[in-house]
């Protein structure tokens, strides 16, 4: 299932995914767009994901991009 939010949308996703997600199933979050970096509910769906792909192209500061998905990581890991 893919799901895709504006940005007035993005806070109700990770509700969204939690719902529908099983337990048995993988869940890959994909980063198609920068806008995603900044928003509180990237780090709402970080913790659930088995899998992160990041689209760099899209970023105009990949390197800051994925120092975020690490800071994610980071707490996700505590």
């Amino acid at each position: 299932i893919e799901i895709t939010a504006g940005s007035a949308q993005m806070g109700s996703v990770p509700g969204v995914v939690l719902s529908i997600a099983a337990p048995d199933l993988p869940v890959v979050l994909w980063y198609r767009g920068p806008r995603w970096m900044s928003a509180e509910a990237a780090a709402g769906l970080f913790p659930i994901a088995g899998k992160v792909i990041v689209d760099s192209a899209a970023s105009a500061d990949p390197e800051g991009a994925l120092r975020i998905l690490d800071g994610f990581r980071a707490s996700r890991i505590r």
